[in-house]
């Protein structure tokens, strides 16, 4: 019942003011992509002329006979992320019980990262929704064996990365941790590497552009995105907000998690914090040889969120479920709703739609337009 209410109002929240910001650079080129034919993206994509795998856009090509407005575009990934709830749902329950799975349903439902991102017309949340049900066949495919859960495990990761590359840090992790918990506990890894074929299989078409495109991205240094321990403390930032009072609630929730896991369910502790900091050092170190964003690693918040939500635990040990998630689903209301408030009354985005307006009634025939740089022309 309770995660039903999330989803309704994290379906709000997703929809409300869904076309109230400009489109930004990003955007545009999203307009641009799902405009193309696939086999002319593909040429782009051989070519390095594009960065991001064409599963985005193919979905947002559903779109097109109905529009191209903004609220339109971004339709897709509001549903995604609306999607996301109950999954988040599941992955909380399969790591420690309901209550846990409850309170994840209403980080996710509440957040103002995931919702910014769930009203933005690119692929972030389409990648969290993927990568979250991945990661559900693969806790249940570590808790059982089963082959039908590891191909599933398999099958869906090869789609993560289809949609944005970077899902290769955190499938990589999930496939090196289970690798060596297996063969740490002397079992075969065989239905393990049978998800990994299926994965590469499906994945073969992309295998020479993912080659081609690392090493044009490595061969120089990046031009923009944040590098090093500067990417760390913008992932901070954004993940707990620059409010004191909420980074400070925040902190102290994932403190108390990761503690509570350490001594009462060490395994998953050491699970969550494996995937962490394979997925986070590896984020660092290609920081300083490519451009890197922390919404790049969206999908790392079923974890941090699962950390965060075990804050719980201890408290359901001396109550019973129902009030402990009613005051933590209050204490995150009163936290993010200052900034809620401020992100569905600030514009975020650039305002080209003002700057496009402004060009199309001012300037006259013959008259000489220059955008610099050069790929600011797509917006406009």
């Amino acid at each position: 019942m309770l995660v039903s209410g999330f989803i309704l109002i994290g379906t709000f929240l997703r929809v409300y003011h869904l076309d109230y910001n400009s489109f930004w650079l990003d955007e545009a080129a999203t307009h641009i992509f799902t405009q193309q034919s696939l086999g002319e993206y593909w040429q782009l994509l051989s070519n390095l002329g594009e960065v991001h795998p064409p599963l985005f856009y193919i979905v947002e090509k559903i779109i097109l006979p109905f529009g191209t407005s903004e609220f339109l575009y971004r339709l897709f990934p509001a549903i995604f992320g609306v999607a996301t709830i109950p999954l988040f749902y599941l992955i909380g329950k399969k790591m420690a019980g309901i209550p846990v799975g409850i309170i994840m349903a209403a980080l996710i439902s509440f957040s103002p990262f995931h919702i910014q991102y769930s009203q933005d017309a690119r692929m972030y949340t389409m990648l969290l929704f993927i990568t979250a049900l991945a990661l559900i066949f693969y806790l249940e495919a570590a808790r059982s064996n089963d082959i039908k859960y590891w191909v599933l495990f398999g099958m869906v990761s090869a789609l993560a990365i289809w949609t944005h590359f970077m899902a290769f840090i955190l499938i990589g992790a999930l496939i090196i941790y289970s690798l060596c918990y297996l063969l740490q506990g002397k079992k075969s890894p065989k239905n393990l590497l049978i998800s990994v074929v299926v994965m590469m299989v499906l994945l073969s078409p992309l295998i020479v552009i993912i080659k081609g495109l690392f090493f044009n991205r490595i061969g120089s240094a990046p031009t923009w995105g944040y590098t090093g321990d500067l990417f760390i403390v913008k992932s901070v930032i954004i993940l707990f907000s620059n409010n004191p009072f909420s980074f400070l609630f925040f902190a102290v929730l994932l403190c108390l998690g990761s503690t509570w896991l350490f001594f009462e369910f060490r395994e998953k502790f050491y699970f969550i914090f494996s995937i962490l900091a394979i997925s986070i050092v590896t984020g660092v170190l290609l920081s300083y040889r490519m451009p890197i964003d922390p919404r790049y690693f969206i999908f790392l918040l079923p974890f941090l969120y699962a950390l965060m939500a075990s804050a719980a635990l201890p408290f359901l040990r001396k109550l019973s479920d129902k009030p402990v998630i009613i005051i933590f689903v209050v204490l995150l209301i009163c936290v993010w709703s200052p900034q809620l408030y401020g992100y569905y009354n600030t514009p975020i985005n650039e305002d080209w739609r003002t700057a496009s307006a402004f060009v199309k009634n001012t300037a006259k025939n013959n008259d000489f337009i220059i955008i610099m740089p050069d790929y600011k022309q797509d917006p406009v």
